[in-house]
């Protein structure tokens, strides 16, 4: 038994792919961005993590119909027997196409569409990605709209009871929504709460066709056909995956679903908002001794801080008033007080802090269409994951930003770090300065008659390595390591060796 075909539908960037299998290796080969990575989710996604579907793995092509489907159901009050046929036009599926040999029919005999069928004809099966309840869904949605919509009417009365003021009366962004803001932005939130679920379907061979100038032709379920129970594939298809490098696949977990280190892999993801965030941390907090340009930011962060500790204080009143019903503080007591405390970096401490945006136009009025990092191409990713990691390196080199204030680094002066630093971070200081282009050999020798004193890092040129070193007066232990000399000169001339032993004097570029 074997997997002839697989018919991808609605999937990302995929709206309706075949993919025919060889019969021993199968490679898929595309430009970056081509769906490549998207073929190989879907499977692992239908097969294997049938819960980690998300917004983002509906085609955004297709967001405002779902939307639709949402206000057809809110505004019309259309039963939900009239909106759910929809769903399988605008939601998720994968069929599959088994080859099956006489001696293996007993595999498949849960699978078999009809008595007259012939191991020639192959096992067709559809997994449909499809709502658990749609009408469940759709009122819930409906409510939760209607909700949203009569707080910013302001016919919800201020939840706090210090006031009767309505939000009617208190000015407010246009640019201000509360959620759901249409069904895609509900099932954004919901999609995980078995909102969501995977059924399998028995396709009719016979009615299987052939792409049509390169599109896929999923054939049209029958509308009395009834899903069937449990995973049908179950026990048949194996699915085990080599991530990519450098940390940017979306999986690297196990083919068992039940292996506890599956559900700590989007922990172990290096994304580019990790390195995104250790940039701001470096170089832009404004937190981090505040010039004239920070002021605006730090004066509005402050009084964010204001406005939720208070709101902290009202929604914490209740329970610390039982608190002092029962004595505590009492007199000698110090009083328990509920503060917040806010920190810029840490609005880029989630998995969506950096997105792709897919606007249809530049306009102010344009719908905004975005995807997070992992959507992109894995060639992409790396691509720009490597950029801004020469850029990290060149900025923590060149002690731009807030990195300034944080003590020299190598430049070639006579003045360098404290003497308390410990050999670790000088390490991991000679390790950050890759940055530009030209390599050199950097060499860290021990002289022990110097050791108390501060490090001075002297460059020379090797006429027999024909390399550059930089040669430390006061390493603890020898480095080598890969350094990368700066982009832009070094103002400081340093005294340098050419290759025929004459002396001259310059800068490092």
């Amino acid at each position: 038994m074997r997997i002839d075909s697989i018919e991808i539908r609605n999937f990302r960037r995929l709206i309706a792919t075949r993919i025919d299998m060889a019969e021993d290796t199968t490679l898929l080969v595309g430009a970056n961005n081509s769906g490549k990575t998207s073929a190989i989710t879907a499977l692992r996604y239908f097969l294997l993590q049938r819960k980690a579907f998300s917004v983002s793995d509906i085609p955004i092509s297709l967001w405002e119909r779902v939307n639709e489907l949402g206000e057809l159901f809110n505004t019309s009050g259309s039963p939900s027997s009239d909106v759910h046929p929809q769903w399988a036009e605008l939601l998720p599926s994968l069929d599959v196409w088994l080859t099956v040999q006489d001696d293996e029919i007993h595999h498949v005999a849960h699978l078999i569409p009809t008595l007259d069928w012939k191991p020639d004809d192959g096992i067709g099966v559809r997994l449909q990605l499809a709502p658990s309840d749609s009408a469940d869904l759709l009122e819930s949605f409906a409510k939760a709209q209607k909700a949203a919509t009569d707080l910013l009417a302001g016919r919800s009365a201020d939840a706090d009871g210090d006031s009767q003021r309505t939000l009617s009366e208190t000015p407010m962004s246009p640019e201000f929504t509360l959620w759901p803001n249409g069904l895609i932005d509900y099932l954004r939130k919901r999609m995980g709460d078995s909102t969501m679920e995977i059924k399998a379907y028995i396709l009719d061979p016979s009615a299987k066709k052939f792409p049509v100038n390169g599109m896929a032709q999923p054939q049209a379920l029958s509308a009395d056909a009834l899903p069937l129970d449990g995973h049908p594939l179950s026990g048949l298809i194996r699915v085990d995956e080599v991530p990519a490098h450098r940390g940017l696949s979306d999986f690297s977990g196990p083919s068992d679903e039940s292996d506890e280190r599956w559900g700590s892999e989007s922990r172990r993801r290096q994304l580019l908002t990790t390195q995104l965030r250790s940039y701001y941390g470096k170089h832009l907090d404004p937190t981090k001794t505040p010039v004239p340009a920070d002021l605006r930011a730090l004066e509005a962060i402050h009084q964010a801080q204001s406005t939720f500790d208070e709101r902290m204080r009202n929604s914490f009143k209740a329970p610390l008033d039982e608190l002092r019903d029962l004595g505590y503080p009492g007199v000698a007591n110090p009083r328990l007080v509920v503060s917040t405390q806010l920190k810029p970096v840490e609005g880029l401490n989630h998995q969506s802090a950096v997105q792709y945006d897919l606007s249809s136009g530049t306009e102010s009025n344009a719908t905004s269409y975005r995807l997070p990092e992992q959507c992109n191409g894995l060639g992409y990713q790396n691509l720009i994951s490597m950029v801004f990691r020469l850029i990290g390196f060149r900025d923590g080199w060149m002690q731009v930003g807030k990195a300034s204030t944080e003590g020299d680094t190598h430049t070639g002066k006579e003045t360098g770090p404290s003497p308390t630093a410990s050999s670790a971070s000088r390490r991991a200081r000679s390790t950050s300065s890759r940055s530009s282009a030209a390599s050199i050999y950097q060499e860290g020798v021990r002289r022990p008659e110097e050791s108390s004193g501060p490090d001075r890092w002297e460059p020379s040129f090797n006429s027999t390595s024909s390399k550059y070193a930089l040669k430390s007066h006061r390493s603890r232990s020898r480095l080598c390591t890969d350094a990368i000399l700066p982009a832009t000169p070094r103002t400081e001339p340093w005294r340098d060796t050419d290759i025929n032993g004459s002396k001259s004097v310059g800068s490092l570029r």
